[in-house]
């Protein structure tokens, strides 16, 4: 949750190296369908392995310039499974993609003094996740899943303050 929140196209591109049959193949195909079929009607069909370029030409624009938009409409196909996630991950990933366009609005502004203070924020980040990695194990489950829980229904009413108020 975290990484894919700071770090979406690091994610993505992580799914397609580590996760590539499991996690990546089923992504593209829901985001970028070949067809207008529902997910209900292709849960049952295995994903092909093959990648049409017309799937290719969809996925590296919203990829490179619009990766929360990827995510909401992932998130968007499982509404009716699970509603209230759901409106709280599409809600996130509207925030977050008005935080990004602050984010190069103000680089494009201040220029590189701006992008000294976004790198430390993404660097934080980062520690926290190895540090989460690596004491991952030692934790028990059941406060991993509260942190989890907590951060996804927290998250966009932090970000709506970071966007908004701020």
């Amino acid at each position: 949750m975290y990484a894919l929140k700071e770090f979406p196209r690091l994610t993505m591109t992580s799914m397609y190296i580590f996760h590539y049959d499991d996690v990546f193949l089923p992504f593209i195909h829901i985001t970028c369908p070949i067809n207008q079929t529902t997910v209900q009607e292709s849960m049952t069909v295995q994903y092909s392995e093959d990648i049409s370029w017309e799937q290719w030409a969809e996925f590296i624009p919203k990829f490179v310039f619009l990766p929360y938009y990827l995510i909401a409409e992932f998130s968007w196909e499982w509404i009716d499974v699970n509603f209230l996630p759901v409106t709280f991950i599409l809600a996130n990933c509207v925030f977050l993609t008005m935080m990004e366009a602050k984010a190069i609005r103000a680089v494009w502004k201040m220029g590189v003094r701006m992008f000294s203070a976004s790198i430390k924020k993404q660097a934080n980040t980062l520690l926290f996740l190895v540090v989460s990695l690596i004491a991952w194990p030692l934790i028990p489950t059941l406060f991993c899943d509260l942190l989890f829980y907590i951060s996804l229904y927290y998250s966009p009413f932090s970000n709506f303050y970071a966007v908004f108020l701020k």
